[in-house]
């Protein structure tokens, strides 16, 4: 095996040689046009078209973007104006996954501990000032990036200017912490964990100087918040509450009809939700055990007696007469007994607090618009014979309005298990929406036509040209010249009598016509040796 590969060069060569001149030229010629025609395509197929990608602030960032995109196998390239980077418009969204996993953007204006403790002797008090506050911003960004659902995070704080009186009061600094947030981010507890991370390492006392924003302009964290603030967090709160569980019946109910054989449904729910914040304390009061009242809490038991003495004459002992009567000699005597009990009975206190957000299946409706559709092709009408007398368009226009359906009573009863509302309170409607589709022929690909026809031409003109080459040529053997005076003679020696005529040509005349008549193709090498004697090719 390796022999013949060996031979197969020289084989070329040899086949090579063996070819005219004129067949050296169209193989070539041949070859050439093959390899041009692949270039071309090559290229053209191959050319890469650039799109803008992002603008930059600076030429450093840009070079820092474009080595990321080089590095992932991206094509890029810098326009005139050094700060936009350019990109394969096929390769968009594979060049904004490699820079948005890379640290090219997020770390550039990030300052470093070495550019932190790089000074010297013309560096103020007030640059180092600033620079010590721009690393705590470094740090305090890539501290915040490590949180779960925070995928950018920048921080925007000057400290307070504290004077120079000893006994001023420390003011806390006004902070803001921009975050661009994604799906995994928890809106209750990181909002709050971000402005305390930030707070109490910029030195503020709390948080209520701090504010959290994300990249959809929410206020995520404001410090501490009024009453008025609270109320009105609480309102948007259940609004928002409302709305998320009225969205989640719809998809729901939208998904259960889809999955029962329609095509589209539109749910309309209508829920009564009570977010009210209510608790009810139930008091029950015992007696104890054995007993028909509870414990004394209060006693108290007043008993008092008296006694009276003999009367006395009233005025004076000068009087002679008396002309009124007293009685005399009689006692008098009286008591109080009072007795108050304040009893203490054996309580049971019991405080319910009714669940947030409840809804009130009852009282909530809902309304179901369910569509199913019937594809028809133009084919199936024929079939069916639906079109004779008329044309397709004339049976579209005629029959493309929708028709209601009849609603089993499972459906109500499907929706109703489903959502818990009361079937009484579920109205359901269905229609059926005719989708016809026209005959169409296949489009036919220009290019790709093309391309197989060049590519077919350019086979064809490949095997042709080895097939020529390989033909092996035809070998003419030339005849010997021959001179006027040997052909006279044969001719003179092959000559009968019965040849001989009389007329007006002369017997060379005559012996050359008929020598040419019976012998053409030595006639023809004779005048090819004449044309070669006199210089003609």
């Amino acid at each position: 095996m390796l022999e013949r590969i060996r031979q197969i060069p020289k084989r070329i060569i040899e086949m090579w040689k063996k070819l005219t001149k004129r067949q050296k030229v169209i193989l070539v010629s041949s070859v050439s046009a093959v390899i041009i025609t692949l270039v071309i395509l090559i290229v053209l197929l191959n050319r890469v078209t650039y799109d803008d990608f992002a603008t930059y602030e600076n030429t450093e960032t840009a070079r820092s973007v474009m080595d990321v995109l080089s590095d992932n196998g991206i094509a890029n390239r810098i326009k005139d104006d050094l700060v936009t980077v350019e990109v394969d418009i096929t390769k968009k969204t594979e060049a904004g996954l490699a820079v948005a996993g890379s640290e090219a953007l997020s770390d550039v204006s990030l300052l470093t501990l070495q550019q932190l403790l790089d000074n010297d002797l013309s560096t103020t008090s007030s640059d180092k000032k600033l620079k010590a506050n721009l690393y705590m911003q470094s740090n305090l960004i890539k501290g915040i990036k490590t949180m779960k659902g925070i995928d950018e995070a920048a921080v925007y704080y000057y400290p307070a200017d504290t004077g120079n009186g000893i006994l001023q009061k420390k003011n806390d600094t006004s902070c803001s912490v921009l975050l661009t947030v994604n799906e995994a981010f928890d809106y209750k507890k990181t909002p709050e964990a971000v402005a305390t991370l930030v707070a109490y390492a910029i030195g503020n006392e709390d948080t209520n100087k701090v504010k959290v924003i994300d990249q959809y302009t929410n206020l995520l964290y404001g410090g501490e918040k009024t009453e008025a603030e609270l109320e009105e967090e609480m309102r948007d709160k259940t609004l928002a509450y409302k709305q998320h569980v009225t969205e989640w019946y719809s998809d729901k109910m939208q998904e259960l009809a889809i999955k029962n054989g329609f095509y589209d449904a539109e749910i309309v729910a209508n829920l009564k939700i009570n977010c009210d914040q209510t608790s009810v304390i139930f008091t029950e009061y015992l007696a104890g055990e054995g007993l028909e009242q509870g414990l004394y809490d209060e006693y108290l038991k007043i008993s008092s007696e008296n006694n009276g003495t003999t009367g006395d004459i009233p005025g004076t002992d000068s009087n002679d007469e008396t002309d009124y009567y007293i009685q005399t000699g009689q006692t008098g005597g009286g008591s109080y007994d009072e007795l108050r009990i304040k009893y203490k009975p054996s309580e049971r206190v019991t405080e319910t607090v009714k669940d947030w957000g409840v809804i009130d299946s009852d009282n909530s409706s809902l309304a179901v618009v369910l569509l199913r559709v019937t594809v028809r092709t133009e084919d199936e009408l024929e079939a069916a014979g639906l079109l004779e007398g008329t044309t397709f368009d004339e049976y579209v226009a005629t029959h493309k309005d929708r028709t209601a359906l009849e609603v089993p009573e499972e459906y109500f009863k499907l929706f109703s298990d489903a959502s818990g509302i009361p079937i009484a309170n579920i109205s359901v409607l269905a229609y059926d929406q005719p989708n016809f589709i026209a005959r169409t022929e296949t489009e036919r690909n220009l290019s790709l036509l093309f391309e197989i026809l060049l590519a077919v031409l350019i086979i064809g003109l490949l095997l042709f040209v080895v097939f020529r080459a390989m033909k092996p040529e035809e070998i003419i053997e030339t005849e010997p010249e021959l001179s006027v005076e040997r052909l006279l003679a044969t001719t003179k020696e092959n000559q009968s009598l019965e040849d001989i005529e009389f007329g007006e040509k002369s017997e060379t005349r005559r012996l050359i016509e008929k020598y040419i008549d019976e012998n053409p193709e030595s006639v023809a090498a004779l005048l090819r040796n004449w044309l070669n004697d006199d210089g003609w090719e």
